[in-house]
């Protein structure tokens, strides 16, 4: 895969989550969540996918393990489009790949806030905290 998110620090610790057992997951890539408590790669196309974390550790295909995500970190991970530093952010359809969120984006698809301005195709860093859409006062 290309673009994976460069973790920083973690903020919370990684939680096991089920994914399908076929599929192989690069470290840091970004990933969709979906019903019932499962993760996927983000692909082409899904810009509204829910944000579930990014992966701790590579997911080899069938290994019969579950996916390592981190659902709390600072990281930096690649922009589409331009963001001002305190913008939330949500899953382009760009695999790997954040842009600026939208005012009628819903709470379950913001990835985090925008620690620096930025614009296409630069590495930010990305306070990753899924569904918060305002910095702590």
């Amino acid at each position: 895969m290309a673009y994976e998110a460069r973790i920083l620090f973690e903020t919370e610790f990684a939680t096991p989550w089920t994914c399908a057992d076929g599929t192989a997951i690069d470290k840091g890539s970004l990933l969709k969540l979906a019903d019932p408590s499962t993760v996927s790669i983000s692909a082409h196309g899904s810009a509204d996918d829910t944000f579930g974390g990014i992966i701790t550790r590579d997911k080899i295909a069938n290994d019969g393990a579950q996916a390592s995500v981190l659902r709390g970190c600072r990281a930096k991970i690649r922009l589409s489009g331009n963001c001002t530093v305190g913008d939330a952010l949500v899953l382009d359809s760009d695999v790997n790949t954040v842009k600026a969120a939208l005012s009628n984006n819903p709470a379950g698809d913001i990835v985090g806030l925008s620690c620096e301005t930025g614009t296409t195709g630069e590495y930010i860093e990305v306070d990753v905290r899924p569904g918060v859409a305002q910095p702590f006062i």
